[in-house]
């Protein structure tokens, strides 16, 4: 049903805003009267923002390429010695990411800042480092805090825009609400900030539980996930010589697939091994031993199904086993493992 808000919020605001002059939309403070003038509270102002940097910034491949990723229109470096300096480094990387209409992460989340600002809304820029599935480390990255209705939120208007292609050399515009105003403890899954205090988590959450973590995206929770286990990610096989790996349901019949495979290291773009359908949880529906090349290093020995809940029993078949992916109706992974094995 948030959703389904959020879609009809979206339609409502720009159905009703008419014609635009380009020229009063090249300066964020114009766009922000703009985009505004018509809404009734905060949440209406940052849901007009929010749709409008997602719907008309794309993502910046060519400078997300660049060892040096500054704004060569501006030679300022962004230095934070005073609030006037950064408003105006704000402004101005705004200003350059509205006349190319192309932005990477810190050019996102910049004019965020610059048009709530704008509004009267307060904001801030979050800068810090982001798991990406099937990348070895995180990357650094920026988001935003926003404060409605005296409550710090969270928003990845990058994130939310679309996504890259796995050879990183194209970019799918696809609105994804799942990164605006998310939960804490939603977000902190595949976001970490510099600043503690932007994780908003009421206990402390530390950057080694953060990477000791075995989940990479927030698209599990998306996908009706409600608990999992192991929650470490490193995992040893028990007595028995298998790996017991559990996933809770919103409901008793998962509407995904579930594919559980071997993490190559020799390569982050891997092949699928073994597939195992949500809808028949005890067949295996595909062996691919990559074409005769590679032979399967695990087995999944048997599932249990008990309510919401569904656990696999997983024999690995080499002490070659360096990892597991575990993918719920995604062409991501959602879960990584790494596999001792002594």
């Amino acid at each position: 049903m948030r959703y389904l808000y959020l879609i009809i919020l979206f339609i409502t605001c720009f159905s009703n805003l008419g014609a635009q002059d380009k020229n009063n939309l090249d300066h964020p403070e114009h766009l922000a009267k703009w985009l505004t003038h018509k809404a009734g509270n905060e949440r209406e102002k940052v849901d007009a923002i929010f749709f409008w940097i997602t719907e008309n910034i794309e993502y910046d491949i060519e400078t997300y390429h660049k060892v040096e990723r500054r704004y060569p229109e501006f030679n300022i470096a962004p230095t934070y010695d005073t609030a006037g300096y950064l408003k105006r480094y704000n402004d101005e990387v705004a200003k350059i990411v509205l006349n190319k209409r192309k932005a990477i992460c810190d050019g996102y989340s910049r004019l965020f800042k610059s048009l709530c600002d704008y509004s009267g809304i307060q904001c801030e820029v979050v800068t810090g480092m982001a798991k990406i599935p099937l990348e070895t480390k995180p990357s650094p990255h920026a988001w935003n805090a926003v404060r409605l209705n005296n409550k710090w939120q969270l928003v990845d208007a990058t994130w939310a825009s679309g996504s890259l292609s796995l050879s990183e050399d194209s970019f799918t515009r696809k609105l994804d609400t799942l990164y605006y105003l998310t939960p804490p403890e939603v977000l902190i899954i595949d976001h970490f900030p510099d600043d503690q205090k932007w994780t908003l988590l009421e206990r402390e959450y530390t950057y080694d539980q953060f990477l000791n973590h075995p989940a990479q995206s927030t698209h599990m929770y998306a996908k009706g996930l409600m608990d999992y286990h192991p929650k470490s990610k490193l995992i040893t096989p028990g007595s028995d010589g298998l790996i017991e790996l559990s996933y809770e349901f919103k409901s008793s019949f998962p509407p995904y697939d579930i594919t559980i495979i071997e993490r190559d290291i020799r390569s982050k773009y891997d092949h699928l091994d073994i597939t195992v359908s949500a809808v028949n949880y005890d067949s295996i529906m595909n062996v691919y031993p990559d074409f005769g090349q590679r032979i399967p290093k695990i087995e999944i020995v048997r599932t249990d199904v008990a309510g919401n809940r569904l656990t696999f029993f997983v024999k690995p078949l080499t002490k070659n086993l360096k990892g597991l992916l575990v993918y719920i109706g995604s062409s991501l992974p959602c879960l990584e493992y790494d596999v001792d094995i002594e």
